[in-house]
């Protein structure tokens, strides 16, 4: 599943609109001066005054406070992070309070990390060579965006830092996962051996024989900005989203996917035009063995290959 999601979102990261990027950043310059308009207007008319009362000195400390972050373009940040609380309170390590927060156990957090450390590093001072940030932290918050989605802001405001932050910390782990993991749970073309395997395993479980892997598709929400395209991308359930087809063997391993169609397409258009198909038409026993067959649910047709 993770490997799903971070092929989904280094897809999305290649989605911008320079245009509405710019509109904001003349969004942030207008507030900035607005900002700075507001500030010395009550500072004029009597925000603090000089009657020495120790909440006017107070009310000035609190001015000037605000005045300089505001001018090195600093912004106060939550003084707690839930996610490091979840990651370093042992209290927080059981299973299923773990499992609700960031989407794994405890124990498979642990392998995640150490399965993308020569990537995803602690980051420390270059001055002080003091610590930062742990690699653990940053897997974290890859995993809670990743698994629970919403917006950039939610995920900055319960991890405790910004949203560039946050943006960066996705980007790092997403990429970290597709050089480590890949290789592992997404091995490529099977062999004959694996795919007997796969079929004995599937007929163990469900009673169907020669089954060498499954097809799904899900939708994952997402709007363009650009109105003209919104339609293109709204699903049969009402909303908007991205539809992703995963192909999966018996043993939970990817077998291929194909991430990044508009919603409003279905499942089995996608899959009669993936490359896997494809390649199953053209060498179908290469890749579902002698008399194999793949299998999805009513939102596939039948197809012979």
């Amino acid at each position: 599943t993770a490997l799903f999601l971070c092929f989904h979102h280094l897809f999305l990261n290649g989605i911008g609109n320079s245009t509405s990027r710019k509109r904001k950043r003349r969004a942030d310059i207008e507030f900035d001066d607005s900002f700075l308009e507001a500030a010395f207007f009550l500072k004029s008319t009597g925000f603090s005054s000089d009657s020495g009362s120790d909440s006017d000195e107070s009310d000035e400390d609190e001015y000037q406070s605000l005045l300089c972050q505001h001018s090195i373009g600093a912004k106060p940040r939550p003084r707690e992070s839930m996610v490091r609380a979840w990651i370093t309170d042992p209290f927080w390590f059981e299973d299923p309070d773990f499992n609700r927060n960031i989407r794994v156990s405890h124990k498979t957090f642990l392998h995640i990390v150490d399965l993308v450390k020569p990537s995803v590093h602690d980051s420390v001072n270059p001055l002080t060579g003091a610590l930062r940030e742990t690699k653990e932290f940053k897997v974290a918050v890859g995993l809670y965006h990743l698994g629970h989605g919403g917006t950039w802001r939610m995920t900055a405001n319960v991890c405790g830092i910004g949203v560039a932050t946050a943006k960066s910390y996705v980007k790092q782990f997403a990429g970290a996962i597709i050089a480590h993991a890949k290789a592992l749970y997404m091995p490529g073309k099977p062999d004959r051996d694996r795919l007997e395997r796969c079929k004995r395993k599937f007929a163990e479980r469900h009673n169907i024989g020669d089954v060498a892997m499954t097809v799904d598709g899900t939708h994952v929400p997402w709007t363009p900005d650009q109105a003209r395209y919104r339609e293109d991308y709204h699903n049969y359930k009402g909303w908007h989203s991205i539809l992703c087809l995963m192909f999966i063997d018996s043993f939970y391993m990817f077998v291929d996917g194909e991430v990044g169609h508009p919603g409003r397409q279905s499942d089995s258009a996608i899959a009669g035009h993936s490359w896997l198909f494809h390649q199953i038409r053209t060498n179908r026993e290469a890749w579902l063995g002698e008399g194999g067959l793949m299998i999805g649910d009513g939102g596939f047709g039948n197809d012979d290959f």
